[in-house]
């Protein structure tokens, strides 16, 4: 008996040890690296089986793990997966760092979202990390070298100015290259993102391929952004606040210009100007004018004043810029049940730019809403914004008004001011020390007098408004409907204040304007249909039918009026009654327009086996835009995703993690201008109401076109996504090619037809390229993760056809069959001749001369101002709760006019302007070998002045640190602090001589500069 009983016990504990073997449980809870916080709703799963659970609202998990196994593989949308060993250990709280690739396994176009798995386009994606705390005032520069194919080049550094976007290259010569941009499912306008917080934005998805574009038909050419902003998480309720100060300042031209005592000796030299006048070496009397009295100045005199001008050396670079200041702040609250969860938030932004008179001030909010009940789901997305712009006038402009201009063409030996305290301009009074007509030429200081005495402010206001919402009335099977909001009103106000030099230069009455513009466009949208989304065994079927409707209404009116009262400025209240006799009259102008477009949409897609996908869309547009004939036309797309890895022959294959092939083909059609009547009536035979001798009248302004249509493009791509070593290295890659038809050209018309020319379609121009994104985990361990990243896009662009012409002119470019848009064309230079100090030119023949002839010799071998060449790169790293992050953008092959140089190195300049150093090389004499032509040899524009603009920039790096669990613990209501620092704009590797490379047009002609940015900022979360 005694036996059997000690039988019965051992076997009861082996059954005990081995159900705990079975059956051993392990908890922990998850948390964020960055934050601290914790993370409801991560997948925890036995690593190798289905065996799994999800955190809590507290981030806490518990699971029972089976024998045998000995891991547990951690996932959450938003962060890098984790697979962590067990060991003996039974509570494991583990850290889960944010990952861009994460995030990218969901893609959203708009009207529908899918997993990666199943996506059959070509997509990027831009996450929230990338782009919050980044201190751009106009949220797509924080973009620039995140996505292949995606190009950003800003054209200024005034503090929220809109950056040029383009995706695949230019799809049309004359008309919009501005991809569409949705926000939560509302289409906002284009380049007017000043008033926009990028904060709130949770992820960017970048459309590329016609498989995504292609459901947005005549507005899809030139690719979408879909931004999503931030939700509401079911949980309990937490408070943030986002707080960053810091200062920008310049970064270094690469003008080399002379001080006082150089350029008086290079007039000197060149017999111009002042440092020759007063010199030694002019043997002609000086005679001036002296309190009504003409006077010769005798040999000290000429002395005395040009040791006067020697003693003044100005730098108006320091004048006209400065050191900028800025500062945020964002207080957001997020929260909820599983039926109903929100999100909101209040932020400022406020930037000074780094050139005097200019800054951003933006006050945000926002409010987002979802709600289930059932088989009824909701959803309230709202933004509203208001911003304050200051500008300066004249950027990108070579005038005595533009001060970016001033600050280097200034001649040093000006002084700015006069005794009492006021702006030395041209029509300054008294005794100066230098009184006589030889220096009366005051670029800078007419250009500082007009910075103090005038104003440039922009001020907007911005709402979107999101509603959607669906019923499922049975399996699969539900309604659904999105009405959308997008209205802005941008009020433009300027002043020229009386009693001041520019005052007196306003024509009608001399006594300064008061100038305001006020644009009102508010869009509407309403998208309603059915959608079918189920799963049958190895079967997944989803499908919608939709009706779109958007209408747009735009409105303007200014007004300018006269006679400033000096007690009343920057507002209408101080303008002068205009009469027939005071000559005070103001000017007044406005417009109103409006279109719309009507579509049909149909979306299906089919997957077998989690192996299989097959999408097609068809989309019917009709537009206001487009005359009755040609109003109405069909786009489609068909694609497909073979998810290879899941494939048996595979299976064996561990270092393959994902492997998918994707394929499409679809049309889309270009959009035309959003305002104005070159967009919504540029079929039309248009008439405008001129004036001759005061009597108004009615006179034809377009010929109109009653074959007026679209530009079409159908685009083809291919591509994979590849994941090896256990996700480590993941690598997705594109070709693709857009081939366009129906380009508007301008086709000349006999002169009796009382026109010019007639915009006609008739041009085709292609796009192919590659794409190449690259991303791995170089180091990946329990506490930390180091990812290094990169991306390339090549882009070849030609032109294929013209019509009936193959070539036509466009500014300083060549539109001509077979070479790409933006190519350069001009005359090429051979030098300056040694012995004669002549500029030297190419005919097209090859032979040299010195007679320049732009209509005869200019040729297109200087490239485009394109660039085919882009990408970025940069680093992601976390240890505990450090982070490091880098980006570097960069783009090759594309060269620019650099109209600055022609001002800045050309000596027959000397005597109103600054010269660079290097005409300090002019040539004298025969045999001086020398880029800078005799005095007596004419500058004139060629091929010296396109340069290469290729440029590296290391666009930000970001060093931040969480404060440990176990501190948090210890401060009451606080669950997670996080302070970080950062650069932004922080080196650029060029060749470029100008202010910057990176531009959004061809010719330089000294725009705001970029700045650099240092911040320092903290996140507090309770």
């Amino acid at each position: 008996m005694k036996q059997k009983l000690l039988i019965f016990f051992l076997f009861a504990v082996f059954s005990l040890q081995a159900a705990f073997a079975q059956n051993r449980k392990i908890t922990g809870t998850v948390t964020g690296a960055d934050d601290g916080q914790p993370l409801p709703g991560v997948s925890v799963k036995v690593t190798g089986t289905n065996v799994g659970t999800q955190t809590d609202n507290q981030g806490t998990y518990s699971i029972n793990v089976p024998a045998n196994y000995r891991s547990l593989t951690f996932t959450y949308i938003g962060y890098s997966v984790r697979t962590i060993q067990i060991g003996n250990q039974s509570i494991m709280n583990i850290r889960l760092a944010t990952s861009a690739n994460a995030l990218n396994e969901v893609v959203v176009t708009g009207y529908t979202t899918t997993s990666r798995d199943k996506s059959t386009g070509s997509v990027g994606k831009v996450t929230a990390a990338s782009i919050t705390d980044v201190p751009n005032g106009s949220f797509d520069q924080t973009l620039q070298g995140r996505v292949p194919g995606l190009s950003i080049l800003a054209g200024s550094g005034q503090p929220g100015a809109n950056a040029n976007v383009y995706i695949r290259g230019y799809t049309s010569i004359s008309g919009s290259t501005t991809p569409l941009y949705i926000i939560d499912g509302v289409p906002v306008e284009s380049s007017v993102f000043a008033t926009l917080n990028p904060n709130e934005f949770e992820s960017i998805d970048v459309l590329k391929d016609a498989a995504a574009t292609s459901l947005y038909g005549s507005r899809g050419a030139n690719g979408v952004l879909v931004i999503t902003t931030k939700r509401g998480k079911a949980g309990k309720t937490t408070f943030t606040y986002d707080v960053q100060g810091g200062f920008s300042d310049r970064t270094r031209t690469k003008f080399d210009m002379m001080s006082t005592q150089e350029l008086l000796a290079l007039q000197q030299s060149v017999h111009l100007g002042p440092g020759y006048t007063l010199s030694a070496a002019n043997t002609n009397p000086v005679i001036v004018t002296m309190n009504g009295q003409r006077v010769t100045l005798t040999a000290a005199q000429k002395q005395h004043d040009l040791d006067s001008l020697g003693s003044i050396n100005t730098r108006w670079d320091d004048i006209f810029f400065r050191r900028g200041a800025f500062q945020s702040h964002q207080l957001s609250a997020s929260g909820g049940n599983e039926n109903t969860r929100f999100y909101t938030s209040l932020s400022y932004y406020s930037q000074d730019g780094i050139a005097q008179r200019s800054n951003l001030n933006r006050y945000n909010a926002r409010f987002n809403l979802d709600h289930t009940s059932g088989k009824f789901k909701m959803g309230l997305q709202s933004g509203l914004g208001y911003s304050q712009s200051n500008f300066t006038e004249s950027e990108g402009t070579v005038t005595l008004a533009n001060p970016y201009a001033a600050a280097y063409l200034g001649l040093p030996y000006e002084n700015p001011y006069l005794a009492n305290g006021s702006v030395a301009t041209s029509l300054w009074s008294g005794q100066p020390t230098y009184p006589f007509p030889l220096f009366d030429s005051r670029t800078a200081s007419n250009a500082l007098a007009r910075l103090n005495a005038t104003t440039n402010r922009n001020n907007q206001i911005k709402e979107t408004l999101g509603l959607n919402a669906s019923y499922e009335f049975f399996k699969g099977f539900s309604v659904k409907t999105t009405l959308g909001i997008d209205f802005r009103e941008t009020v433009l106000e300027s002043s020229i204040y009386p009693n001041t030099y520019v005052g007196s230069t306003v024509s009608n009455g001399g006594q300064g304007s008061y100038s305001t513009t006020d644009q009102r466009n508010l869009q509407l949208i309403q998208t309603s249909g059915l959608q079918y989304n189920n799963t049958f065994g190895k079967h997944e079927i989803f499908a919608t039918a939709l009706a779109e409707t958007i209408h747009n209404w735009y409105q303007t009116f200014n007004y300018t009026g006269y006679g400033i009262n000096a007690a009343l400025l920057n507002t209408p209240a101080g303008i002068t009654a205009g009469t027939s006799t005071n000559g005070e009259i103001p000017a007044v102008g406005g417009s109103k327009t409006q279109n719309g477009i009507n579509s049909l949409i149909g979306i299906a897609r089919y997957t077998y086996n989690d192996r299989y996908t097959l999408q097609g869309s068809f989309r019917r547009d009709g537009s206001s835009q487009v005359v009755a004939s040609n109003q109405y036309h069909n786009f489609f797309s068909i694609s497909g995703n073979w998810n290879i890895k899941k494939e048996d022959f595979l299976s064996a294959i561990s270092w393959i993690d994902v492997l998918r092939l994707r394929a499409s083909y679809g049309t889309t059609a270009t959009p035309f201008g959003t305002t104005g009547t070159s967009g919504n009536f540029g079929y039309l035979a248009l008439y405008n109401a001129p004036s001759y001798a005061g009597t108004s009248g009615i006179a034809p302004s377009t010929p109109g076109n009653p074959n007026y249509n679209w530009e079409f493009t159908a685009q083809t791509n291919v591509g994979i996504d590849l994941n090896v070593l256990k996700n480590r290295l993941r690598i997705v890659a594109d070709i693709y090619q857009k081939d366009t038809h129906n380009l508007f050209v301008q086709q000349n018309l006999s002169y009796t037809s009382g026109f010019a020319s007639l915009q006609t379609n008739a041009g085709k121009m292609r796009n192919k390229g590659i794409e190449v994104s690259l991303e791995g985990d170089v180091l990946r361990g329990r506490d930390y993760v180091v990812t290094l990243f990169g991306n390339f896009a090549y882009n070849n662009n030609k032109i294929t056809s013209l019509g009936q012409v193959s070539q036509f002119e466009s500014g300083t470019s060549i539109i001509r069959v077979g070479l790409p848009l933006g190519s350069h064309y001009t005359v090429k230079s051979a030098g300056v001749d040694p012995q004669t100090g002549q500029y030297l030119y190419y005919n097209r023949d090859g032979s040299v001369t010195s007679v320049y002839s732009a209509s005869t010799q200019n040729v297109a071998e200087f490239g485009t101002y394109l660039a085919p060449y882009q990408g970025g790169f940069g680093l992601n790293a976390s240890y505990k709760g450090i982070s490091l992050s880098s980006l570097f953008s960069y783009a090759q092959g594309f060269k620019r006019f650099n109209n600055q140089d022609y001002f800045l190195d050309n000596p027959a300049n000397a005597s109103s302007y600054n010269m660079e150093e290097i005409v300090n090389t002019i040539w004298r004499k025969p045999g001086d070998i020398t880029t800078i032509g005799a005095i007596t040899s004419q500058r004139q524009f060629n091929s010296n002045d396109v340069q290469d603009a290729s440029f590296v920039r290391l666009r930000n790096v970001r060093l931040g640190y969480s404060l440990p669990k176990s501190l948090i613990d210890k401060i009451k209501y606080v669950s997670g602090v996080r302070v970080f620092a950062q650069g932004e704009n922080l080196y650029t590797w060029t060749k470029w001589t100008g202010f910057d490379p990176e531009d959004n047009n061809n010719i330089a002609s000294f725009e705001y500069p970029a700045a650099r940015t240092f911040t320092f900022g903290l996140n507090v979360t309770l």
